[in-house]
């Protein structure tokens, strides 16, 4: 196991690894129909390198190395799968002509080919999200039956409803991916990739768009040009590339993870719709997530590795129960996940809003007609604010600057007078007189707290040419009358044990936020700035605005935002609770002293801690005078910290029941698991005190939640006899 691949999984909750010792055999050809050779690496536990076993296929644009070799390579290897890896064709060495979207005749070419290897044997499965996603449906109906099972994440079985999104080309979202596929192989692939995708905005408001590959990259790509000029779905160029017919005959079991704010979405829920409809039994989960959130990639490797394990292993324990999983937004009303039977939601009823006068929006359609108008001027276009996007990560934006816009029109209903949640396919239908044949339209649902904040919850665009209208897909989301996910700004010191924990947490719960680290030394003032006098140490938590100070608060707060995950699981609830405040208000505290009084003894150590090895003469120097302000900061005397080692001992033991009594070291991390671990993580850093530790539940704790520090105290720091002996 890398260093790399251990703390990914724990930062993505992975499933324990069931071997360390995983090989990659590079650049296996596999011989297309046409003739040009793809290129492949195959991961396995090197254990079971010549057994025959079932595998995973994993079929990238993106290359077969680096990040995609980690998360589909080493880390799926490393849970118990035989996984290949292969380059589509035209990409990162395969032969031909890389021609998007058009992955049929080549993926079942490499069925055939895996089924001839002497190292695979009975079930194949396949996972990946997007592009990596397109490519198990262009295979899944004639695929065979030994295709066992499909983890398909913020994807679809045809991408031209994205493409030209109610019949507009999706400027930003085709510009980004052009950017990326066509520098992503070269040396310098990032710097050139972050250039284009700065100066996006200006190219793609210059005319014509046609030229729009000219204006990205200095040069026309082919595959481009092709689909600009075929914008029908019905063209020649959508058609072979459209696999949306067969999803009716595919027989291998589905799962789909999405997000709310996917570019995707709607043409994903189509697809797991009409398998239901089929009597299949797909599998559904969506999260509050961008189409490249870290949170949707996390889950989507959570849910396959399980979902995999199951159809192609035997091993249902991880796989999720409920058919549908939805994150109902809107947490401080009620909102969370739930489980669900379908999608919709059964028994689930329809809402119309109507217009009504002055520009509201009413329950009952009004008696009377009436008409508003506004005047779009091309010269100023109307921008897009916030929604679905591929790359961004602020999906949820204040709209009031949007809607102040003379060409915009903003109705509205009255204050709600309680919670409301509306689940499943929304829909605007407006009747229109423009005196343009060719116009746009678009609508958008927003959520308006006390405050006036209008929050973007969906929204869909069409585009209107002469003699006909082409409708989009409609816009999916889930939100709660309350206010949509919130802002939150963690304030943090890079060393400090309680940020760990904090930052743990909101990773647990897959929340969004903003890390701010603060310069040691000055901490002080600015937390008592932000966070009043008194709260002077870290970490703090700003929820929209809302300061929230210290570790136990910020964890008590987030399971208010996001009840599931549970860091307080029902059943142990109160003696987590008193293990949190245990580790919190008894514990915590050694972590900050011990460290400081081991290097009292050693200060050279301290530049272990930023990487750079044991100081030399002058960095020791300041080294002391750095650890005597933290002895006087933190009231650290050499009589508190003999006490403080001697009580070790009792403190560790108590570590030791709350594990034998299941408050902590379960599969998932509780709040008491956060608040213990970190500081024993923070502990192990001292050689003097590895023996004490190691091999008990503390360590186990800390090790699986907590990555290392990057330094260290040597053994022998503190004088003989202070440290006591470890008894059985």
């Amino acid at each position: 196991m890398s260093l790399a691949s251990e703390i990914l999984a724990r930062r993505m909750r992975l499933p324990r690894a069931r071997t360390r010792d995983v090989i990659c055999r590079r650049d296996l050809p596999a011989t297309m129909d046409d003739g040009p050779v793809l290129l492949a690496d195959r991961w396995v536990a090197r254990d079971s390198e010549d057994h025959p076993q079932p595998t995973v296929l994993v079929r990238s644009p993106y290359g077969r190395r680096q990040i995609v070799g980690l998360l589909f390579g080493r880390l799926l290897a490393e849970r118990g799968f035989q996984v290949v890896i292969q380059s589509v064709r035209g990409t990162f060495g395969s032969g031909g002509s890389f021609a998007p979207f058009d992955e049929r005749p080549d993926g079942l070419a490499t069925l055939r080919w895996l089924r001839s290897q002497p190292w695979h044997a009975e079930r194949i499965g396949m996972i990946g999200p997007s592009y990596l996603g397109l490519v198990q449906w262009a295979v899944a109906a004639d695929a065979g039956d030994d295709l066992a099972a499909l983890a398909i994440g913020v994807s679809a079985s045809q991408f031209h409803g994205q493409t030209y999104a109610g019949g507009s080309l999706s400027l930003e979202t085709i510009g980004s991916w052009l950017a990326i596929v066509s520098a992503q192989e070269s040396r310098l692939g990032p710097i050139a990739i972050g250039r284009t995708l700065r100066r996006l905005s200006s190219m793609i408001a210059d005319l014509p768009l046609a030229d729009l590959d000219q204006r990205a990259i200095g040069a026309e790509v082919p595959w481009f040009r092709q689909g600009f000029a075929s914008p029908l779905r019905e063209g020649p160029y959508w058609t072979t590339r459209d696999f949306s017919a067969g999803v009716t005959r595919v027989r291998a079991p589905v799962q789909f993870v999405g997000g709310w704010y996917d570019i995707l979405l709607p043409w994903m829920l189509e697809d797991f719709t009409v398998l239901q409809a089929a009597g299949r039994h797909p599998q559904l989960l969506i999260g509050p997530w961008t189409h490249t959130a870290p949170g949707l990639v996390a889950a989507g490797h959570r849910d396959g590795i399980a979902w995999l394990r199951s159809h192609l292993l035997g091993d249902d324990r991880l796989r999720r129960r409920a058919p549908v999983r939805l994150l109902v937004t809107g947490e401080r009303s009620g909102g969370g996940w739930r489980d669900f039977s379908s999608w919709p939601p059964a028994h689930s009823t329809e809402r119309h809003l109507w217009i009504g006068p002055n520009r509201s929006l009413v329950n009952d359609a009004p008696p009377g007609g009436g008409e508003e108008d506004y005047r779009y001027d091309p010269a100023d276009p109307t921008p897009s604010i916030g929604g679905p996007v591929l790359l961004t990560r602020e999906a949820v934006l204040d709209n009031r600057g949007l809607e102040a816009r003379p060409d915009v029109l903003t109705f509205d209903t009255q204050p709600l007078a309680e919670t409301q949640e509306a689940i499943g396919p929304v829909w605007a239908a407006l009747w229109i007189r423009a005196d343009s044949e060719y116009f746009d339209l678009f609508a958008r649902v927003c959520d308006v707290d006390p405050q006036g904040v209008s929050l973007n919850i969906c929204d869909a665009l069409v585009s209107v040419a002469p003699g006909e209208f082409a409708g989009a897909a409609g816009a999916s989301r889930v939100e709660s009358a309350a206010m949509a996910t919130p802002e939150l700004i963690l304030h943090a010191l890079a060393p400090s044990h309680p940020c760990l924990a904090a930052a743990a947490a909101l990773q647990y719960k897959d929340l969004s936020y903003e890390r701010v680290d603060l310069v040691p030394g000055s901490h002080v003032e600015e937390m008592q700035r932000i966070y009043g006098e008194g709260h002077g140490t870290v970490p703090g938590l700003l929820v929209d605005g809302e300061p929230v100070h210290g570790s136990r608060a910020i964890m008590a707060r987030l399971e208010q935002l996001a009840p599931d995950p549970s860091l307080f699981p029902a059943p142990i609830a109160d003696a987590v609770r008193e293990a949190e405040r245990w580790g919190d208000e008894e514990l915590q505290d050694l972590g900050r002293r011990l460290p400081w009084g081991a290097l009292h003894f050693r200060p050279e150590a301290m530049g272990t801690f930023g990487g750079s090895g044991l100081l030399d003469g002058p960095g020791t120097d300041f080294a002391i005078s750095y650890v005597h302000s933290s002895w006087r900061y933190h009231g650290i005397t050499a009589a508190r910290l003999h006490d403080d080692l001697a009580g070790l001992p009792v403190k560790l033991d108590r570590i030791d029941q709350l594990a034998q009594h299941g408050v902590i070291g379960g599969e998932t991390p509780t709040a008491a698991d956060l608040q213990i671990g970190s500081t024993i993580r923070i502990l192990l850093t001292l050689g003097d005190l590895r023996e004490l530790i190691e091999g008990r539940p503390g360590e186990h704790v800390a090790r699986r939640w907590f990555a290392d520090y990057p330094g260290g105290v040597p053994a022998g720091a503190f004088p003989a006899g202070w440290v006591p002996t470890r008894t059985a």
